[in-house]
C-alpha cells in the first residue's frame, strides 16, 4: 500500500514545478502536457505560494524610485546587497542597507522601533507603511519583499529593475 496516490503525486509534482517556474523568467512551459503558465496556476487549479505573496507586491519603475524624494519621501527605500556591494557602486540616495539575510529579524518583532531609529535614523516603518525594495538585479529584492509581506506588511514595492537599472540610466558603476 503506497502512502500517496499516483494522482496525489502528480499533483505534488505540479507544486513544485509551477514553483519554480514562478520563481524564473520563464513564461510557461509543460508538465505532463498542460500548459503551467508563469502566474502559477494550472489546469489543476494549482497556485504555487511564492505565486500568491508576489501578487501582493507591486513592481515600480526607475521614473517612480527616482521621484521619491520629491514626491514620496515617506516611502521606505530600502537597499539589500551586502555592504561591500555598496561600497564598490553605491547606492540610490534616500535608501537604507539592510542586506537581505537580516531583513527578517530588522523588520520583524526583533527590532524595537528605538534600536530600528538608533541605526537607520528612520522610523521603523509599520505593517502598512509603503516599503520599496531593491538589490543589484531584482532577484533579492523580491525575496526580501516575500519576507515583508510573511511578517505582515501590505505596502510592499519592489524595483525590479534594481541597480543594475538604476546605474545604467544614472551613468554610475554596476
Amino acid at each position: 500500500m503506497s502512502l500517496i496516490s499516483q494522482n496525489q503525486c502528480r499533483t505534488l509534482l505540479v507544486f513544485i514545478v509551477t514553483t519554480i517556474i514562478a520563481l524564473s523568467s520563464t513564461s510557461t512551459t509543460f508538465v505532463f502536457g498542460q500548459e503551467v503558465a508563469i502566474d502559477g496556476t494550472s489546469a489543476m487549479g494549482i497556485t504555487s505560494s511564492a505565486e500568491k505573496m508576489s501578487g501582493k507586491i507591486e513592481i515600480v519603475s526607475y521614473e517612480f524610485v527616482k521621484n521619491l524624494p520629491k514626491d514620496h519621501p515617506e516611502i521606505l527605500l530600502i537597499d539589500v546587497r551586502e555592504p561591500h556591494e555598496l561600497q564598490a557602486t553605491g547606492q540610490i540616495p534616500t535608501s537604507i542597507n539592510i542586506p537581505l539575510g537580516t531583513v527578517k529579524q530588522v523588520l520583524g518583532p526583533e527590532t524595537s522601533a528605538e534600536e530600528f531609529k538608533q541605526k537607520f535614523v528612520r522610523e521603523k516603518p509599520s505593517l502598512d507603511s509603503p516599503i520599496v525594495f531593491y538589490c543589484r538585479s531584482g532577484r533579492r529584492s523580491q525575496e526580501a519583499a516575500e519576507t515583508a509581506v510573511a511578517l505582515g506588511y501590505t505596502n510592499i514595492k519592489n524595483y525590479k529593475g534594481s541597480w543594475l537599472e538604476w546605474s545604467k540610466r544614472e551613468g554610475l558603476p554596476q
